[in-house]
């Protein structure tokens, strides 16, 4: 068996902030892909390789869950209107989500911390701003449902297109799907 050689401390952190730099590139190159989406779905595209819907597409031919790449989608459709895409590009995604949350009117003067901040430090910034959307969020349950595979891609779905129309939570789309099946929305 080989040993370990010790490294110094100096080489420990020299790697931890390598490791750093990559995820942090990883992080904010998703907004390039997002507007090559955007656009591939704006154009159509997917109607020449023989699919009737970008949905189809998506799910032929991209690896990343749907899910996924449609809550990119929306980060991005509703903050490039407010923020530089060129800035947008610098801020990780996680940033991007939680300033979502932040009014619209104090959006501007958070978009800098959001685009410098750990993404921790930056989420509790966020729930100390006046009138964010993180107050007043009612208790929540955590709950675990069992499908089959069809029975998921048709649930997922669902949500996936609430999501889109109404711009929520996947946990307000699934109730928002229920109430109006039960006739209460």
């Amino acid at each position: 068996m080989t040993e370990l050689i010790p490294l110094s401390k100096v080489h420990a952190i020299e790697a931890q902030e390598e490791i750093r730099r990559k995820l942090r590139l990883v992080e904010t190159t998703w907004v390039e892909a997002t507007i090559m989406f955007l656009n591939f779905k704006s154009r159509e595209y997917y109607r020449p390789l023989g699919y009737d819907t970008f949905d189809a597409w998506l799910e032929a031919e991209i690896a990343e869950s749907r899910s996924s790449i449609m809550a990119k989608l929306r980060v991005v459709g509703n903050l490039m209107n407010t923020v530089p895409l060129h800035v947008l590009q610098d801020i990780p995604i996680t940033n991007c989500k939680a300033l979502l949350k932040v009014p619209e009117s104090k959006r501007a003067g958070m978009v800098e911390r959001a685009r410098t901040l750990p993404i921790k430090e930056f989420a509790e910034l966020v729930g100390t701003v006046p009138g964010n959307s993180l107050k007043g969020e009612e208790g929540k349950v955590y709950i675990t449902y069992c499908f089959t595979v069809s029975g998921m891609v048709l649930v997922d779905a669902a949500i996936d297109k609430v999501i889109e129309e109404h711009n929520c939570s996947r946990g307000s789309a699934l109730e928002l799907i229920c109430g109006k099946f039960i006739g209460e929305v």
